[in-house]
């Protein structure tokens, strides 16, 4: 064992000097300034990309870039207007309500692809130059117009989801590895493409993906007034305007969409199953241990079961689990790992009821 760690070890410190001794302008040594400027993010989105006919990739990035942008979005007038979403939404970055580390990076990595398409000094800042000029090519900047912002943001969600829904149905009727696999895929598309705020016409973002959950996953719940509340920013399926009372109503009936999610991309893949309270047409299982990707399982919200929240897995490595959940915090899609013993039961999507 002694033998094989000292071998690997070698092995990776002569890739290392191998890309650290790369001619300044080869692949090598520009994946090394990328990320030595903004993080693993830029790298990793770099190396997904697969429009590789596409615009230049920008590899400079100031090293204060993400700082830079952190500070702006944090501004109180652009807080209130849910700036940070806007601009990821039109980048086409995951919409998300966070301030880490890689998401800053990822998003300054976009903002300097941006740029290099569009005549712009490369530094991947949120600057007054790079804003005008966005606001100029269909970025609503502060009191600006949304109505063509989100026009094109519903073309592209519409545009996105049925490449999206296409590939994942060719998968019909073919192996389970290859069902899984599917499965996997389509659900990871969804991560970050749903966000509870407001896009500037009172309509959350990503609100014709969720409609196409609860439409495929619960067809029979399409009543036009419980749908309002779906489409609007912050709330849910279920919740209607009161004009009279000028108020929402509260949340009923099937207004929590973890588990419509769930089925909605198992049921886009394989062709089966629904949701019913509960996944419907499949086994359970409670030795969580062995549920695979895929599958949706059941987490322990409350030890009474007073809350429920079901998600896919996306793999289990030992007393770890790694799942895809749908309505997590601003109703996202997002992807998390944490204790096996959160979880209680499972549904094995290969198999039939």
């Amino acid at each position: 064992m002694r033998e094989l760690a000292e071998a690997a070890e070698t092995t990776a410190t002569a890739e290392r000097r191998e890309l650290e001794t790369a001619p300044a302008g080869s692949p090598a040594a520009a994946l090394l300034r990328l990320q030595a400027s903004a993080g693993n993010a830029a790298v990793t989105r770099l190396l997904a990309r697969d429009d590789v006919d596409g615009p230049a990739t920008a590899f400079d990035i100031e090293t204060d870039a993400p700082g830079f942008n952190e500070k702006l979005l944090k501004r109180n007038d652009l807080l209130n207007i849910g700036f940070q979403q806007r601009v990821q939404a039109y980048l086409g970055a995951p919409i998300v309500s966070s301030w880490s580390k890689d998401t800053l990076s990822d998003l300054s990595f976009r903002i300097s692809e941006w740029q290099a398409g569009h005549g712009q000094a490369m530094t991947g800042k949120l600057d007054d130059a790079t804003l005008k000029a966005m606001g100029g090519a269909g970025l609503p900047l502060k009191g600006a117009s949304t109505k063509d912002f989100v026009a094109a943001l519903d073309k592209r969600d519409a545009d996105d989801l049925a490449r999206e829904k296409g590939e994942a149905t060719k998968h019909k009727g073919a192996s389970q590895e290859e069902q899984r696999a599917a499965i996997v895929r389509l659900a990871e598309q969804q991560v970050g493409r749903i966000h509870a705020g407001d896009r500037g016409d009172g309509r959350k973002y990503g609100w014709l993906r969720l409609q196409d959950y609860y439409q495929v996953a619960l067809p029979t719940y399409n009543d036009a007034e419980l749908l309002e509340g779906l489409r609007a920013a912050g709330k849910f399926a279920g919740q209607h305007y009161d004009a009279k009372a000028k108020s929402w109503s509260p949340r009923a009936g099937p207004w929590s969409w973890c588990g419509i999610f769930a089925l909605w991309v198992v049921k886009t893949v394989t062709g089966r199953g629904s949701w019913e309270r509960q996944p419907s047409g499949f086994q359970a299982h409670d030795d969580v241990a062995n549920a695979r990707p895929g599958d949706v399982i059941h987490r322990i919200d409350d030890p009474n079961n007073a809350l429920n929240h079901h998600c896919l897995v996306h793999r289990v490595q030992g007393d770890k689990i790694t799942t895809i959940n749908g309505n997590g915090e601003f109703q996202q899609n997002h992807i998390r790992t944490e204790p096996l013993t959160k979880y209680d039961r499972y549904w094995d999507v290969m198999s039939t009821a």
